[in-house]
């Protein structure tokens, strides 16, 4: 995460909002395990990072997209990786990457990606 922040977070920062380190800024964060490391936490204070984190079981209301898109998507792709295992008669096994690369593609464009699509774009905010 420190490297994260270092290298995406704060180069966002610099490039699209002119900050610097003397600002303090604000992040917002769910719970996940490498959110909550004591090296990150004490980086984002010494830098004068202010820092929230989502409640647990409040995810589906701030990260819509994780939710309506990632989510499916992953599963999708856990999906054809396991169906490949069992076409092969295998567990675990290693794939290369030209088949990796396919199933990434067929999940994307696979019509569970597109109705997920369809649904965020018609999300709203109920609060």
């Amino acid at each position: 995460m420190i490297n994260w922040y270092y290298k995406v977070f704060m180069s966002y920062l610099k490039q699209y909002h002119n900050f610097n380190e003397e600002k303090s800024g604000y992040l917002i964060l769910d719970k996940a395990t490498s959110h909550l490391g004591k090296d990150f936490i004490g980086l984002l204070n010494f830098v004068n990072q202010e820092v929230s984190f989502i409640p647990g079981g409040m995810t589906r209301l701030y990260q819509p997209i994780d939710v309506s898109i990632n989510e499916p998507f992953k599963t999708t792709l856990r999906e054809k990786y396991i169906n490949f295992c069992i076409d092969f008669g295998a567990n675990n096994i290693k794939i290369i990457l030209s088949n990796m690369i396919k199933f990434i593609y067929d999940t994307w464009y696979s019509d569970i990606i597109k109705t997920k699509e369809i649904i965020w774009k018609n999300f709203k905010v109920i609060g």
